[in-house]
């Protein structure tokens, strides 16, 4: 693990480690690499398209691309989400601000952190852009016992309220954040600015500041790594040791 690493989290390295720590730390190492799905590298694509980094997405992507530089059919939505989302005044705005992918830095809970800004409008406001399934689906949550909203359940409040704060930390400035999001729903694709109220942003910044301390031991290697023993890392890794009951099961 490159010593940078060890010194720092990122929202993902921070959501990597709460959801199995053994897989975000074989990941830090270079011992497992996650499978791109279909989904995740539409989303990577409009994101590398809004932000002008396309052609670096095709260097790290060719298996996307066609011998004449177009794209599979299982990848095509992309540049039609791409157009939909050209045709849209309002989203276009969000999603074009006057800084992309603009790196921030600080400390939380003494921890450094560091992320990077899909779209700043500076002085103004933050926003993230999302390719979703469904502005309305709700997940599971273990940690509420419920369904919530997606945006809980994948931590896209966690991101925001995390790039809040080490932006305030840079500039003294409290932006309002906004995730600009757009459905993969053929043929017709949904789409909505959502702003995150300050309430939760605060309510999520202080489960980070408690949790991240701790989390970044792991991560230098001060602490051995949990393994949550079903993900895809702990699947591809498990050895049995012992008989469980179905009661372990259920």
């Amino acid at each position: 693990m490159e010593n940078k690493h060890k010194q720092y989290l990122s929202v993902s390295a921070y959501k990597g480690l709460l959801e199995c720590e053994a897989r975000q730390i074989a990941i830090d190492l270079g011992e497992f690499t996650p499978e791109k799905t279909p989904p995740m590298l539409i989303g990577s694509y409009i994101d590398a398209y809004f932000t002008n980094d396309l052609n670096k997405f095709k260097e790290e992507n060719p298996q996307v691309f066609k011998k004449d530089g177009s794209l599979y059919s299982d990848f095509a939505m992309a540049e039609d989400i791409i157009k939909f989302i050209e045709q849209d005044a309002l989203l276009l705005k969000y999603i074009k601000g006057d800084k992309l992918q603009h790196e921030v830095t600080g400390e939380i809970g003494g921890v450094p952190f560091l992320g990077y800004i899909d779209s700043l409008h500076t002085g103004k406001a933050i926003v993230d852009l999302k390719i979703v399934a469904d502005l309305y689906k709700k997940e599971w949550s273990k940690k509420e016992n419920t369904y919530v909203h997606f945006i809980e359940a994948y931590g896209y409040d966690i991101q925001l309220a995390v790039y809040q704060q080490l932006h305030f930390q840079m500039t003294n400035q409290y932006l309002p954040v906004f995730l600009a999001m757009i459905t993969k729903q053929k043929p017709y694709y949904d789409k909505a600015v959502v702003q995150i109220p300050q309430g939760r942003l605060d309510y999520v910044l202080e489960e980070v500041m408690a949790n991240a301390p701790a989390l970044l031991e792991v991560r230098k290697g001060n602490v051995a790594p949990k393994r949550c023993e079903k993900c895809d890392y702990c699947r591809s890794t498990k050895q049995l040791k012992t008989t469980i009951t179905v009661f372990d099961l259920m």
